[in-house]
């Protein structure tokens, strides 16, 4: 049994590919596009794979392994005071654009950050419209009706 650098998934002996990683037992990921691996492209076959002769994450392979974020996991207790941050209405704004921007951030955080920009957006966005749409009816109909 062969033990994958990458990712320490077992693979037979006869293998070239990892079948966890697709990562070459015979070099590391260096940069360069490995040769495509027989089974590449086709449908997956479960046993090609257990053979370590399927690449089953063939298209993102070729990344060059510097260029791959690698993160700590964020411990509980610092998701707990980041979500207690965006509870609060103007902080949670601004800590939201400096997460999603800043280099320095975690990019799990910084992924989960702009993603939450991009709701807030949206929602912003809709209410915005809704509020017109009320206040363009209330202005159509002459005014607010006397009780």
């Amino acid at each position: 049994m062969k033990i994958c650098p990458y990712c320490n998934a077992q693979a037979d002996d006869q293998a070239t590919f990892c079948p966890m990683c697709g990562t070459r037992f015979d070099g590391d990921r260096n940069g360069m596009m490995p040769e495509q691996p027989s089974g590449a492209g086709q449908p997956y076959d479960g046993e090609l794979a257990m053979q370590g002769q399927y690449d089953p994450v063939y298209a993102q392979s070729w990344i060059p392994q510097q260029h791959q974020e690698k993160a700590h996991v964020i411990p509980m207790t610092e998701w707990l005071w980041t979500v207690f941050l965006t509870y609060i209405p103007i902080v949670s704004l601004v800590m939201l654009i400096i997460w999603a921007v800043s280099s320095d951030t975690n990019p799990n955080k910084r992924n989960w950050a702009r993603a939450s920009l991009v709701v807030w957006l949206i929602v912003s966005g809709i209410s915005t419209l809704f509020i017109i749409l009320v206040a363009a009816g209330i202005v159509a109909t002459g005014g607010m009706p006397s009780v």
